[in-house]
């Protein structure tokens, strides 16, 4: 394996981790984040009831993790009850449902501290999230100007954007697609496309399945980074 693509994974094995802990509630996340980490100075949980996550921060770091939908089967419904075209501000025309829940995760940002435009301008920002969450990690930089990510990396994220204004998504995507999310393949093509690069995993890594909890989870997503991290350490 080659030095860039460890590096990917094993970035990715981090997000994929906090992308996880953006379900949690605040008192757990900020446990494991700060306490079992040790790796971020603070953390700055959010929650309105409509969206959910987290940002934490060091001195040249910040993190944004959006939680996805708890229902993924009610979330399938409505994805594809909503899928007309709404007029982002910037330009982009983009899911009308899955914008209106980034709108819901920006109120809840700006809500949560004051300080964050601050802390994103002058820090190297990162946004994840997993299913729904990935929609939304991917429109957020559109609606919060201040977070100009260095990358959007999400897993099992749905298509977000049209086939119009996709190709002029001005950030960085990393996209980790799983064999059995049909999220991703959500909503159809002919009016909706996704952004950025793409890494295809398999239930797979050096001849042992990996076990998911559940259909759609994130296991797989982190254990598969995860395998890929401790390689570039010479770990086992």
């Amino acid at each position: 394996m080659d030095a860039t693509t460890s590096n990917v994974f094993c970035k990715a094995a981090h997000l994929a981790a906090l992308a996880e802990l953006a379900y949690q509630p605040a008192d757990v996340l900020r446990r494991a984040v700060t306490v079992i980490w040790r790796a971020w100075q603070h953390v700055i949980p959010f929650d309105n009831g409509n969206a959910q996550g987290f940002v934490c921060y060091d001195r040249n770091i910040a993190v944004v993790a959006i939680a996805g939908s708890n229902d993924l089967h009610d979330w399938l419904g409505n994805l594809m009850a909503n899928s007309s075209l709404a007029l982002h501000p910037r330009g982009f025309w983009g899911h009308h449902g899955m914008l209106f829940h980034a709108r819901l995760a920006e109120n809840a940002i700006r809500y949560a501290d004051s300080q964050l435009s601050i802390i994103f301008q002058t820090r190297r920002v990162y946004v994840t999230g997993h299913s729904l969450g990935g929609a939304v990690a991917t429109l957020l930089p559109l609606l919060i100007r201040e977070l100009e990510p260095e990358l959007v990396c999400t897993f099992g994220a749905p298509r977000v954007l049209s086939y119009a204004t996709a190709g002029r998504y001005p950030y960085p995507v990393r996209r980790f697609v799983g064999p059995a999310d049909v999220v991703t393949l959500l909503p159809l093509p002919w009016l909706f496309s996704h952004v950025g690069y793409v890494r295809y995993v398999t239930t797979a890594t050096n001849g042992e399945l990996i076990a998911e909890r559940r259909w759609g989870s994130l296991s797989k997503y982190w254990r598969l980074a995860s395998t890929y991290g401790r390689s570039l350490l010479g770990r086992k």
